[in-house]
């Protein structure tokens, strides 16, 4: 008996299934959530000084998915700096005058910029949830953006789960606009700066975890001096097609992907690897003090962009065997491999 009223139950459920869902929906669809008028925050937020225009849009609540809640404000191109410190100091209060206005969870300034080499829309931003914001950091904001950078910069100020951080990715080397942050009024910030990919230079992207130095403007020369040796120039075209270095808790995280298609089968180390290792060396001689190399070489064997076959070379123990044997004795110290060369 048991367990025939087990198999009755298991009957059941689908169509109890059913019936709680209809149910649910029809709750659902009989509560309403508070939402803004939009048009009067648009207004309300006009009214602060070096507002040109106001995106007020706003989802509201839905089952299993959370309000929309991003507000964007659109200033000039060069925005006064004092008025930029006092509009991301105001814009809470401000917004509060709007009834069920609280949905709103995150501020963006967007100062209207174009892209050097394609002309389309880049705008620098500044990014904010509710709560504090650091006195100074958008008027350090504008003040940047008076001081040419190379291209658009985002800066996200701090939240309770993380830091505040600035981005930039330009159409000129790394060295270049690590010496133009090195020198602006965001400084002070842990940077995340790239150089954007053409045919005659790589996709590069440096994370140092940190502000900037002086030293790392003159590390990143010494770097980009070996991306043309790296492993060979073919037809005019560089080998180098993507550079990404961050280090994250005492370690760098190094992932190199090159391209060698005068040359047919497998790269051997013994062959080839003379002319890989000065570009390693040179980012591992740029390692700050007391953190381990983590390296990740691979070899494209199509043309970039795109999905193109790719052979690991070395791969936290899974590459070749050649490359992770020389890897490891070349860099005793790097990261320990978690598996067995191929």
């Amino acid at each position: 008996m048991a367990t025939s009223s087990i198999t009755r139950r298991r009957a059941l459920s689908p169509v109890a299934t059913t019936l709680t869902a209809a149910l649910v929906v029809a709750l659902l669809g009989g509560c309403s959530f508070p939402e803004p008028d939009e048009a009067e925050v648009v207004r309300v937020i006009s009214e602060l000084p070096g507002v040109t225009a106001v995106d007020a849009s706003y989802d509201p609540p839905s089952l299993g998915h959370s309000s929309d809640g991003s507000l964007g404000v659109t200033v000039a191109t060069s925005p006064d700096p004092n008025q930029m410190e006092d509009l991301v100091q105001r814009l809470q209060s401000q917004l509060a005058k709007v009834p069920d206005a609280d949905g709103y969870r995150s501020f963006t300034l967007s100062a209207p910029g174009v892209d050097p080499r394609t002309s389309a829309p880049a705008p620098s931003t500044f990014t904010f949830l509710r709560g504090p914001v650091p006195p100074g950091l958008a008027k350090d904001w504008a003040t940047a953006l008076a001081s040419s950078p190379p291209s658009a910069i985002g800066v996200r100020a701090p939240s309770k789960d993380q830091p505040a951080a600035a981005s930039l990715s330009a159409p000129v080397s790394v060295s270049s606009s690590l010496a133009w942050v090195l020198a602006s009024s965001l400084r002070t910030l842990p940077w995340t700066v790239g150089q954007l990919s053409a045919e005659d230079r790589p996709y590069v992207r440096f994370a140092p975890g940190s502000p900037v130095s002086a030293q790392m403007v003159q590390d990143w020369k010494g770097i980009e001096a070996k991306f043309g040796e790296v492993p060979g120039r073919y037809d005019a075209e560089p080998m180098v097609r993507f550079v990404i270095v961050e280090n994250v808790e005492q370690v760098r995280r190094v992932r190199i992907i090159f391209q060698r298609p005068d040359v047919d089968g497998s790269l051997l180390e013994a062959t080839h690897g003379q002319r890989v290792w000065p570009l390693v060396d040179a980012i591992h001689a740029a390692t700050p003090g007391g953190a381990v190399l983590d390296l990740d070489l691979i070899r494209s064997e199509g043309e970039e962009p795109g999905p193109t076959p790719k052979t690991d070379l070395i791969d936290g123990g899974k590459g070749a065997a050649d490359w992770e044997a020389a890897y490891r004795q070349r860099f005793p110290d790097a990261v320990t491999p978690t598996a067995t060369p191929k």
